[in-house]
């Protein structure tokens, strides 16, 4: 599943944060998802840079990693 989509369950309805990705719009659909997930420690900003590339699929290792990161 394309775009990140693995957060829709895990994120707020309405959520408002600072995202430290230069390629993720505020009004980008998946925008306060990956905010959340970055505000709980589930995306670090270190493991991208400056790009997140939501665009593109996820692999199993950063969906592990995820997974590993939400459960603590």
């Amino acid at each position: 599943a394309g775009d990140r989509t693995y957060f829709e369950a895990l994120s707020p309805l309405f959520y408002e944060v600072e995202i430290p990705f230069t390629d993720v719009e505020k009004d980008r659909w998946s925008a306060r998802h990956i905010a959340s997930a970055v505000e709980r420690g589930i995306i670090l900003a270190e493991d991208y840079g400056e790009k997140f590339v939501p665009i593109t699929n996820i692999t199993r290792e950063e969906a592990a990693v995820w997974i590993a990161r939400a459960l603590k």
